[in-house]
């Protein structure tokens, strides 16, 4: 190799190792990081279990997340006079305990009550008087009996002026062997109409309303059809002034 060529050589093997021995820029020194008083004990949790250990009053720390809570504070609830004694009954049966006046307790529920209260009653005078007059009539009602057959007439004569038949009950009854229609009139008008069978056919009624007759008019008998009659009639009345 010719001498030239061979500091050409060396030359630049010199430059390449002094480009590969450079030397870097110093690296930037590391940042000084200073802790607060916060105690940060454990910065190897996941994002979701974020967390701050507390103390408690005596100094022990424990761990936020058991979120197990003991509150020892005295709550202040007003109470009534009312006193509840069992909370442990279903919805449904939720009651009071009451006490009567002598201080006695009973159960609400039995729904089981005595009123001593004296309670006031209308004036009784007027029921009083509508049962003497009850009591009254019923004293002054006078039965009488007739046989009537196909010959019309009264039953009951007139009871003069300023007075009136009062009906309450009527009973008739046919003996005779044919049927037989007749009617009870107010005097001359027709009030009622009874058809009864042969050999036993009857009506009674006793009238809740009596039957009033005009003033002065007798209760007739009045035959309408039936051969051979043989009406029995029984009248409960009494005679009412006007």
């Amino acid at each position: 190799m010719p001498k030239d060529e061979n500091k050409k050589t060396v030359r630049q093997k010199d430059a390449d190792e002094l480009y590969v021995t450079t030397t870097p820029s110093p690296t930037v020194p590391p940042t000084i990081v200073e802790a607060t008083d916060f105690d940060i004990r454990d910065l190897s949790k996941v994002q979701d279990e974020v967390y701050a250990v507390l103390k408690t009053d005596a100094g022990v720390a424990y761990d936020a997340r058991d979120r197990s809570w003991t509150i020892t504070e005295t709550i202040p609830v007003s109470a009534t006079d009312l006193d509840i004694r069992d909370l442990a009954k279903a919805q449904d049966e939720i009651y009071a305990v009451l006490k009567t006046d002598a201080g006695v307790a009973y159960d609400g529920r039995d729904r089981s009550w005595t009123i001593t209260e004296n309670l006031t009653v209308t004036d009784i005078s007027s029921i009083k008087t509508a049962v003497e007059k009850i009591d009254n009539q019923e004293d002054s009602i006078r039965y009488v009996h007739v046989s009537k057959s196909v010959i019309d007439g009264d039953i009951i004569a007139t009871p003069g002026v300023g007075f009136f038949l009062r009906i309450h009950h009527i009973y008739v009854n046919n003996e005779g062997a044919n049927i037989t229609t007749f009617e009870l009139e107010d005097g001359t008008t027709a009030i009622w109409r009874y058809c009864l069978a042969a050999i036993g056919g009857a009506v009674a009624q006793n009238l809740k309303r009596p039957w009033d007759l005009t003033e002065n008019r007798a209760l007739h008998y009045d035959h309408i059809g039936g051969l051979m009659a043989a009406i029995n009639i029984t009248i409960g009345y009494e005679t009412v002034a006007t």
